[in-house]
């Protein structure tokens, strides 16, 4: 079950599970454990989901200050290049888990990437327990805080822009739409309401597409000048 408490430090190796054996020193390690208590070596690759990488809770509300020192922290901790000397083994195993770890950080250091990966997570437990997984769902009638843009009409409105001002209005309303979806996002998360925070990805994935749509609209009305042009 995920548990949404309070997010932790990186431990390097602080992970729960069965006992096995060290391949290097063979002392008894935890199945989940990134690096050998006792001898240090990096364990062969498990595939933790992006949070638990970090020893982090899997919840939307993250502080990226602790992310990112944590992200430091593994970083030295699995130097491909320095644990290489030791083994080409822990070199090889380091390099595999610095990938999956620089792709997790990526992920959920952009709030829209992280709302989608925890969806995913949430979806696969819903599933291993039986339950479906929530659908995108309208909030109450009463409740504040869901946007509800006319997506059609805000497409439209960029398309047949005939200046750039217009277009960098209608961008701008479309940024400021995306920062109070995500703030949406996390009320939903929050509150377990995760049919809602899905309604709110989806907006977010149009108004992305509406940022874009408005950045090119831009591109086409006002080109910058060609590098010829800046020279004479």
């Amino acid at each position: 079950m995920i548990n949404r408490g309070v997010s932790g430090g990186w431990s390097g190796f602080a992970i729960d599970g069965d006992l096995h054996s060290c391949w290097l020193c063979q002392r008894s390690v935890t199945a989940k454990a990134l690096r050998c208590s006792s001898c240090g070596a990096v364990q062969p690759f498990h595939d933790l989901n992006h949070f638990a990488l970090f020893g982090l809770e899997p919840r939307f509300d993250l502080d990226l200050e602790t992310l990112d020192r944590n992200y430091a922290a593994a970083r030295r901790t699995l130097d491909p290049e320095r644990l290489a000397v030791k083994t080409p083994k822990a070199g090889m195993l380091a390099h595999r888990y610095t990938e999956a770890l620089a792709t997790a950080y990526e992920t959920l250091r952009n709030p829209v990437s992280r709302a989608r990966y925890l969806l995913t997570l949430l979806d696969a437990e819903a599933k291993a327990g039986g339950e479906p997984a929530p659908s995108a769902v309208e909030p109450d009638s009463g409740r504040d805080g869901i946007l509800r843009p006319d997506f059609d009409a805000l497409a439209k409105a960029v398309a047949t822009a005939t200046d750039c001002p217009t277009v960098d209005r209608l961008g701008a309303q479309a940024i400021r739409d995306m920062e109070n979806c995500i703030h949406a996002l996390s009320t939903a998360f929050r509150a377990g309401r995760i049919g809602e925070a899905r309604l709110v990805l989806a907006h977010l994935d149009r108004l992305e597409s509406l940022s874009a749509a408005a950045r090119q609209r831009r591109l086409d009305l006002c080109p910058p000048p060609s590098p010829e042009g800046r020279g004479s």
